[in-house]
This record gives structure tokens, C-alpha cells and sequence, in this order.
């Protein structure tokens, strides 16, 4: 499908929040425009692909779930606001437990899930290491997402404890996956069920870019690397050369690749809304943050040739989570560094 004049690929639908609040499904190739549960307008989602490891991820009163000292209905209305496609769990004693086992081999994991308080006050867990690890989370009466912090496990059992008997809470779209974050859900029913990573790539874009000097300009955040190695996400690109964002825990940065050669990294937190920009030509490569220029570790002049193609797919990794970009924009010229402050404050 045509996003503009980018083409998106990504062959499954993808459940994002919408304006209304609401878990909306955007069909495959589509591009999945996130909101802020206030109805606000957040940024862009792309994401890696995931699979959802856990089964019947709405319906907790299936077998595929024990419950210990607690009952669960399908009869809540959902994250998406469907009738009776959520669960409602109610302790019928002290520490009841829903869980549910999974095979799978080590990883690097994380269990997620939207959950909201429908009667009660007391203490509600979410675990995905059988209970040895309790991870309390903070309810409300709207549906919220949860997830544990990744662990790397064999095995997982994964699921909730509620503490207080006759506590009841609602729960939807739980979700267990390879990763060090929780990406979009994915509904199951049987079996796991595979959401495809994002890919937007504009071609035939020479005319749109400098050739011999320009300025990419982007806002985003990224929920965040887990690794020191860098994975790049956006970038312009030719036949021999490259200059993109990469991400890492360190910070994010850019490279540019020229003859295969890794050039420069800048530091700067990945997690929260960022301006950037990088500028090119032939004296050198700089990179701005939040208004503040970033040590290049080898700035050296660029010569960058035939570019002709800008791509935004995050790097098909477990290590790599979820990108929301806000502002994309090429200038065919290098903006002066006061310009390049000034647009990045």
C-alpha cells in the first residue's frame, strides 16, 4: 500500500490505540497510526515482527490457563471495546493465580497484557517466570498496558496473582513473546499467532535528495534497545553508501557507511521524544539532539553518491522494540549548525 510516497509492507493486521481510547486494527499493509489514551495524536508505530507465544490470549477461562482459588468469564468488554471478548478473573481466595505454561526454548522474554480493576483494592502481579518473580502493577478502572521486565528463560509460565479474596479484574490481549520489550498485541485463539515487522521505503527518491550535501531531520522515541550493538532503523542510502539512525543502549546516534566503513556514533537517550538531525557535505558529518550538538567519534568529510532510496524498518531482532516516529523531513541542502540548533530545540 502507498503511505504517501512510501510503499508499507507488513503481510498481518496490527493492533495499535486509536483516537477513540480504544485497541484499533489496522489491516496488513496499512500504516498503524498511534494515539494517546487521551485521543491525542502520538506518532507513526513501527515495530519488529513478534510472535505471540501465549494461547487463547483473551479468553483466561480456557483450559490453556490454570486457575488456582480464582474463577474467569469471558464476558468483560475488551481493550477494543467488543462485548465479551475480555476476561473477568475474580480471586475466590487469598493469592489466586491464573497461569499458563509455555514451551518454548531460552530467550530473552517478556509477558504483557492489558488489565484493568473491576471490584476490589488489593494487590495484583503479573509474573512470567512461575511466580519466582511477582511484578505489581498499578490498576485503574480503564484498560492499561502491562508487562514484566525481560528475563532470559526457558520454559516461561506466565500469568497474574491476585492477592485479595473477592478482588475481581478484567484481562485482555496477554501477550508472551521473544524480546526485551513488549511490542503491539497479537490476538490467539489454539495456537501463536505472528505480527510482520514494519517496512516503509520510499524509492526512486534521487530528486528528493541531496547528493552531495543535505540534512535529515526526525522526531521519535524508541522503546529500546537491550544490547550494545547498534541496529540501524531509518536511513537514506545509495548503491555504495548510507547514513541512518541506529539505536543502542548507549544511547542512538548516526552512522554513515561509506565503501562499507562504519563512520559515527553520537550519544543520546533513545527512550523518551527526540529532535535530530544530521547534516552532510563535503567538510564532514554532524549531528544535532535537543538542540545540542553530539561527538561524532570520527566526523571526517563525506563524500556521499548516488542516493536514491530513504527507508524506516526497525531491524528484525528480539533485541530491537517498538519505534514511534513524529516527524520525518529531508532538506536538500546542509542547514548551518545555528539552524540545525534551532530546529532540533
Amino acid at each position: 500500500m502507498a503511505f504517501g510516497d512510501f510503499t508499507v509492507v507488513r503481510a498481518s493486521p496490527k493492533r495499535v490505540i486509536g483516537s477513540s481510547g480504544l485497541l484499533v486494527e489496522y489491516a496488513d499493509n496499512v500504516p498503524a497510526f498511534e494515539f494517546n489514551p487521551d485521543g491525542t495524536f502520538n506518532a507513526l508505530n513501527a515495530e519488529r515482527g513478534a510472535t505471540n507465544l501465549c494461547l487463547r490470549s483473551r479468553d483466561l477461562a480456557d483450559a490453556a490457563w490454570t486457575k488456582t482459588d480464582a474463577t474467569a468469564v469471558r464476558s468483560a468488554t475488551g481493550a477494543d471495546g467488543v462485548a465479551s471478548t475480555a476476561t473477568t478473573v475474580t480471586a475466590t481466595a487469598g493469592n489466586a493465580t491464573v497461569l499458563q505454561a509455555i514451551t518454548s526454548a531460552s530467550s530473552a522474554r517478556v509477558f504483557s497484557a492489558f488489565v484493568r480493576r473491576r471490584t476490589g483494592t488489593g494487590t495484583v502481579e503479573i509474573t512470567q517466570d512461575n511466580g519466582s518473580t511477582w511484578t505489581a502493577i498499578t490498576l485503574t478502572s480503564s484498560f492499561a498496558l502491562f508487562s514484566t521486565t525481560f528475563q532470559t528463560l526457558t520454559n516461561p509460565i506466565v500469568g497474574f496473582r491476585v492477592v485479595t479474596s473477592g478482588d475481581e479484574i478484567d484481562v485482555d490481549f496477554c501477550q508472551a513473546e521473544t524480546g526485551l520489550t513488549a511490542t503491539s498485541p497479537i490476538a490467539t485463539e489454539g495456537s501463536t499467532v505472528n505480527r510482520a515487522t514494519d517496512a516503509f521505503t520510499l524509492t526512486s527518491a534521487t530528486s528528493l535528495l541531496g547528493q552531495t550535501e543535505g540534512t535529515f531531520y526526525f522526531e521519535y522515541s524508541h522503546i529500546a534497545r537491550g544490547g550494545a550493538t547498534a541496529f540501524r532503523w531509518i536511513q537514506i542510502a545509495g548503491s555504495s553508501n548510507n547514513i541512518g539512525l541506529v539505536t543502542a543502549t548507549i544511547g542512538a546516534g548516526i552512522r554513515t557507511v561509506v565503501n562499507g566503513q562504519i563512520d559515527s556514533f553520537g550519544l543520546v537517550n533513545p527512550a523518551v521524544r527526540n529532535k535530530m538531525a544530521f547534516a552532510y557535505d563535503g567538510t564532514g558529518t554532524v549531528f544535532f539532539a535537543n538542540g545540542t550538538q553530539r561527538t561524532l567519534t570520527n566526523g571526517g568529510a563525506q563524500t556521499m553518491t548516488s542516493l536514491d532510496s530513504v527507508l524506516i524498518q526497525p531491524n528484525n531482532s528480539t533485541s530491537v522494540g517498538v519505534v514511534r516516529l513524529n516527524a520525518l523531513v529531508l532538506y536538500k541542502t546542509r542547514l548551518s549548525n545555528s539552524e540545525l540548533i534551532a530546529l532540533t530545540t
